[in-house]
Parts: structure tokens; C-alpha cells; sequence
């Protein structure tokens, strides 16, 4: 597959490609291959990585909301205990102090987790990408083989079942034109008592298939 990937890697140059387990259609795709246990490890990886992403941008807009909650209350103690003889102000003023830098970590941790997850996710969208095309042209290949092997077989069918009725139609004529004869050498009278005797269950069988 390595020529495919770097093919891969040219045409999709420049484009972005949709998270393909958040695609209803290839959802389909793959249950219309029976692929679900070719691609479920990409697609667990995939899901687990958006559920990440998701995760990281919730806290991120959380941890920024309860850092601007604590830097106003920092003004307002700082405001309290600025001449130093309130100490439990002081004392919370640190505490929120090291809860703005703890904010600020967590707050990096996010951006930077929300920085490198596109790429890997673009990456585990490629293989899966990449993964499916796989499944479904071998699947294509294998179908159309055997659509191959169908059509030739239905076509031979077809000639043979033409040359039977040919050759159906050719030996009901002949026994007709053998029983026209007949009647008109021997005379109908003759031709009944052997008729009785010998080719009437059958004259009688053929007629009823044809009407």
C-alpha cells in the first residue's frame, strides 16, 4: 500500500478530510463491505481521539472561565488586605494566587493537547481512509470477477436453451407431420386403434403441456 498512501498524500494535499466515523454514509460503506472488523481498531482509535478533543476544548473553556473568576476576586481582596493587617484576605489572596497558576498549566496542557491532536486524528483518518478504499476495490475486484464468470455462464445458457427450443420446436413438427401422414396413408380409423394401443397417452400428455 505504500504507493497508494503517497498517492493518498498527494490528492488530499491541501484538503480537509471529515473524521470519517462521525460519516453516516460510511457507516454504510463499511456495513455494505462487512468491513466492521477489519476497521473497528482505527475506528476506536478515532473515536477515543475525538472524544479527547472534545474533552481538552470543554475544560480549556471552563479552566478560562474560572481564571477570570479568580482574577476578579483577586482584586477585590487584594483591594481588602492591601495594607497588611488583614490576614485571612492575604491568605486567600495567595490561595487564589496559586489557583490562577495552576489554571495557567492546565490551561497550556489543553491548548497543547488541542494543538497535536488534528494531526494525529488526520492521520488515523488517513489509514482509515486508506483502510476502507482497500476493503472495498478488493471487494469490487472480487464482485466483478465473479459478475465475469455469471455472464459467460448465461450467456452459454442462453445459446444452448435457444438451440433446445430449436431443436424442441424442430421434433414437434416432425411427429406432427409423422402423424399427418400417417392419417392420410392408413386413414384415421387405423391410426386410432394404434393410437389406443400405443401413442396416445403420450399424443394426449403433449397436448395438455401445450394448451
Amino acid at each position: 500500500m505504500a504507493r497508494s498512501d503517497e498517492e493518498f498524500r498527494r490528492v488530499l494535499s491541501g484538503r480537509k478530510l471529515p473524521p470519517l466515523t462521525l460519516d453516516h454514509q460510511w457507516h454504510q460503506l463499511i456495513e455494505s463491505t462487512g468491513a466492521e472488523k477489519k476497521v473497528r481498531a482505527l475506528a476506536m482509535e478515532q473515536t477515543e481521539l475525538l472524544k479527547q478533543q472534545a474533552g481538552a476544548a470543554n475544560d480549556l473553556k471552563k479552566l478560562k472561565k474560572l481564571k477570570k473568576r479568580l482574577m476578579s476576586e483577586i482584586v477585590a481582596l487584594a483591594e481588602t488586605g492591601c495594607d497588611g493587617t488583614d490576614k485571612k484576605a492575604e491568605k486567600k489572596l495567595d490561595e487564589h494566587k496559586a489557583l490562577i497558576e495552576e489554571c495557567n498549566r492546565k490551561i497550556d496542557e489543553c491548548e497543547d493537547l488541542l494543538i497535536e491532536l488534528p494531526g494525529e486524528m488526520d492521520e488515523v483518518n488517513r489509514k482509515l481512509m486508506l483502510k476502507t478504499m482497500e476493503i472495498s476495490y478488493d471487494l469490487l475486484k472480487k464482485n466483478g470477477q465473479e459478475i465475469e464468470v455469471l455472464t459467460d455462464w448465461i450467456d452459454s445458457v442462453r445459446e444452448e436453451l435457444k438451440e433446445k427450443l430449436v431443436r424442441r420446436q424442430e421434433m414437434e413438427e416432425a411427429s406432427q407431420n409423422i402423424y399427418t401422414y400417417m392419417h392420410n396413408v392408413f386413414g384415421p380409423e387405423v391410426v386410432d386403434i394404434f393410437d389406443l394401443q400405443n401413442f396416445k397417452p403420450v399424443i394426449k400428455e403433449q397436448e395438455e403441456k401445450e394448451s
